[in-house]
């Protein structure tokens, strides 16, 4: 299949290439004032686009008059794109509106994009493919809440298929995203899966049923406490940031459970005299608190550093006195992490909580001997380092499937998913077809203008001939009497424009564009922003 470049994307030469300007009617929402706060007309917001489709379970309402009801109401078939996002990578998501609330206005973080020569679904494809790429992102400008504007969305370049290959394009896409989605299900299912078995392992461990035999040895009833010793770590402060004694030390960052992260470790001054009492030695289990109650006391065994580590007050250290091998007991104490006894004990704020000492010190283990708890250390481990596999191979696997969809993606956008198919038509005919109608709709636009035009040039002779004029020039006199400027709504229909004509509005950035630098400031790219007169802009 021949091919041609179209931007950044390589498709085939029967297909054209067009903006989103040409191709869409785009604009953004009504903007939510105070005065509007009380009406009940439902409106979308950028938060009701999530990943690609709509959550309407929570609309606002807004107060919309009739006109702009005729004006904003929503389609079935529109295609909504959040203009704005805190994460440049979610800015320009977009989901298709299917007429699921009725009637229903979008608010101006949403801009609308219509199109009658567009399959509603390709078009929605087609921008995902660009903010997939990172195009969309590498658009968005701001401080903490990232925007795309609606000028550079109109800029955007959209390759057309022939309308019945758009369709197969499409349907293509959703059985392979589906396959997709159905592969994600099993994969999440298998984690679940490997969890249980986990969970299952340390059950049999904490009662001696994982090895055979086991529990007909004697077993001896203790607490935590009688068995070992527990301490908190190092507060961090400024006389302990700096000193002759610098060590590293672990805090909660570093803790995971059954896992030590020894990547970003900091330092903190810890004199001789506090060395041994605030120093880890293999075999110390630590547990981790200040978190949220769910992920308190999550253990992980230290097995030793190259050189002296520490760790800081957010941890507890727990080192086993003789009776108690820290293999068996890491089990136990992952036993009772994932069951939340833990989060039982907790004190403190939903978000920051704690146990104490004492509470810790009184939770029960039960013993056999140390050479019978060290063998079923060892066929725990064994299990676990299985099942650690298995988890690891879906966890990757899981991992890569945004790259899988990203691909796909990039596979439907430059034809690779769909055999050519003009049956109805080519993308050149479809664009003809569409030309031809826009001339048809500007003829009837510019026929229902014009005794408007009579009326206001009527009353004002001195501007009989203002139509004549070239619009750059029309814009400066009209922008040059008015202190303040106008808003884009405001300007167009005293320029002669309509407000709802794309080729009217497009035709007034061009006339802004013309004007020498700084001689025209346009405040944003919305249609509630200023545009003014800067006369003591430089020549």
């Amino acid at each position: 299949m021949p091919e041609v470049a179209s931007g950044e994307d390589t498709v085939p030469r029967h297909w054209e290439t067009r903006s989103v300007a040409e191709l869409a009617d785009a604009r953004l929402g009504l903007q939510l004032t105070p005065a509007r706060s009380t009406g009940g007309t439902p409106y979308v917001r950028a938060a009701n686009i999530v990943g690609r489709v709509l959550d309407i379970s929570d609309v606002n309402t807004m107060d919309v008059s009739a006109s702009e009801l005729s004006t904003y109401e929503l389609k079935a078939g529109d295609v909504l794109v959040a203009e704005a996002s805190g994460s440049a990578e979610l800015v320009g998501r977009s989901a298709v509106w299917q007429g699921e609330v009725s009637p229903c206005v979008f608010q101006n973080t949403v801009i609308r994009v219509r199109s009658s020569v567009m399959e509603p679904n390709f078009l929605h494809m087609m921008l995902e493919h660009h903010r997939l790429q990172g195009r969309l992102a590498d658009e968005a400008r701001g401080i903490g809440i990232q925007h795309l504007g609606l000028r550079k969305l109109r800029n955007l370049e959209i390759p057309v298929p022939p309308p019945a290959e758009q369709v197969d394009i499409v349907e293509n896409l959703h059985a392979r995203l589906d396959h997709l989605a159905q592969a994600r299900e099993r994969l999440n299912a298998a984690l679940v899966a490997t969890g249980l078995q986990e969970d299952e392992v340390l059950q049999l461990a904490l009662t001696g049923e994982l090895l055979a035999g086991a529990t007909k040895s004697p077993w001896r009833k203790t607490t935590f406490g009688k068995a070992g010793e527990l301490r908190s770590g190092l507060a961090r402060s400024p006389k302990n940031s700096s000193g002759d004694f610098m060590v590293p030390y672990l805090r909660v960052a570093n803790v995971y459970e059954s896992r030590i992260d020894f990547d970003d470790l900091r330092l903190i001054n810890l004199p001789p005299d506090r060395r041994e009492a605030f120093t880890l030695r293999p075999g110390d289990i630590l547990l981790t608190q200040g978190q949220s109650p769910e992920l308190l006391g999550r253990p992980a065994l230290f097995e030793g550093y190259d050189g002296d580590i520490s760790f800081q007050n957010h941890i507890l250290r727990y080192r086993c006195s003789e009776l108690l091998d820290p293999r068996f007991a890491l089990l136990v104490l992952r036993h009772y992490f994932r069951n939340g006894v833990f989060r039982d004990l907790a004190r403190g704020t939903t978000n920051i909580a704690h146990f104490t000492l004492p509470a810790f010190s009184a939770l029960p283990i039960s013993l056999p001997e140390k050479d019978l708890q060290r063998s079923i250390a060892d066929e725990a481990h064994t299990q676990l380092s299985v099942l650690a596999e298995e988890r690891l191979a879906v966890q990757q696997s899981l991992a890569g499937l945004p790259g899988l969809e990203k691909d796909l993606y990039a596979m439907a956008a430059t034809g690779n998913l769909a055999e050519p198919n003009e049956v109805g038509g080519t993308a050149a005919s479809l664009l003809q077809e569409q030309e031809a109608a826009r001339q048809l709709e500007q003829q009837a636009q510019s026929t229902a203008r014009k005794p408007v035009t009579s009326r206001r040039n009527s009353r004002n002779e001195r501007n009989a001939g203002e139509e004549d004029k070239p619009l750059a020039d029309r814009l400066v006199e009209v922008l040059a009497g008015a202190r303040g400027g106008f808003t884009m709504v405001e300007l167009l229909p005293r320029l002669g424009l309509d407000k709802n004509s794309v080729e009217d509005v497009e035709s007034l950035y061009v006339a802004i564009r013309s004007q020498p630098a700084g001689s025209i400031q346009a405040g944003g790219a919305t249609e509630n922003a200023p545009i003014e007169a800067r006369p003591d802009a430089p020549a």
